[in-house]
């Protein structure tokens, strides 16, 4: 998984190593914000797909509940 650092510089932010200032434009941080959510939509799926292939053949209710509360404790992951 790549850093926060590592995003904003794809964004296209010239960050600054010793002092983490950057110049960001609106183009800049809608761009920093698409990658970070993708970064956690990937996760998020990641998780979903765990969870479908720990409990095979279980309610897709059940299933969909299970990989929610997963999706909800990234949350709290560092």
């Amino acid at each position: 998984m790549k850093t926060i650092i590592e995003l904003a510089r794809e964004a296209g932010m010239p960050i600054d190593d010793d002092s983490f200032i950057f110049q960001a434009t609106r183009e800049r941080v809608t761009r920093f914000a698409a990658l970070i959510r993708a970064v956690a939509l990937e996760e998020a799926a990641g998780v979903c797909e765990t969870n479908a292939d720990r409990w095979p053949g279980t309610s897709k209710v059940y299933a969909a509940m299970e990989c929610a509360a997963a999706i909800l404790a990234l949350k709290d992951k560092p």
